[in-house]
């Protein structure tokens, strides 16, 4: 079912921002005490530690979460428009 495969997708993407929200958003609060070099050197340090734990193919997982979502969503409008 293409309606259920989207809203699958949708959640996903929901979960991948709430993750890459929850992992920047430590490193500000992390060092909300602190000057800009250290606030700097602290979002630097975590992209990287961030970027070593996912890999290559983990990041693009990251960085194209709502793509599935838009896929099956211009699929479901083709199709409605084709066939209605």
């Amino acid at each position: 079912n293409p309606v259920r495969a989207k809203k699958i997708h949708v959640l996903a993407a929901l979960e991948v921002e709430r993750y890459r929200k929850r992992t920047f958003d430590l490193t500000m609060t992390r060092s909300a005490g602190t000057d800009i070099a250290q606030t700097t050197a602290a979002t630097l340090n975590t992209l990287m530690t961030h970027d070593q734990e996912t890999g290559t193919s983990g990041a693009k997982v990251l960085d194209n979460a709502w793509r599935g979502a838009a896929a099956y969503h211009y699929y479901l409008l083709a199709h409605r428009h084709l066939y209605a």
